[in-house]
């Protein structure tokens, strides 16, 4: 169980979609005060001193995972790769509908000249 208040949740929340708190309060609809002592709070509660401890904090608690950047970018670059070959498949269609164009485009120029 997360013991931190409803609103202290979407501060945290909010603040790791967007980053700035400035933003996250916008989106909020509260004022910047409000969304840093929200997130002061949840700091406290969560034992953590920087704002990135407390989204690291905060994701282990609800969701049991340890976070960490090499983690991050394995998960990354496992992602554009699984990206990047699923579209393989597509340039290949793509240059076939690009040929099929140009040979229709040849023989429209043809039919023209003759």
């Amino acid at each position: 169980m997360i013991p931190l208040t409803a609103s202290e949740t979407d501060a945290v929340l909010y603040l790791a979609e967007h980053e700035v708190v400035k933003v996250a309060a916008d989106k909020r609809c509260v004022s910047e005060h409000t969304e840093k002592n929200q997130i002061k709070s949840a700091m406290a509660k969560l034992g953590v001193t920087t704002q990135i401890g407390l989204i690291k904090e905060f994701f282990r608690l609800i969701y049991g995972i340890e976070f960490n950047l090499q983690d991050a970018r394995q998960v990354l670059a496992i992602f554009f790769l699984s990206l990047f070959l699923s579209t393989l498949g597509n340039l290949d269609q793509v240059g076939k509908r690009n040929r099929r164009i140009r040979r229709k485009g040849e023989t429209e120029l043809i039919m023209e000249i003759l």
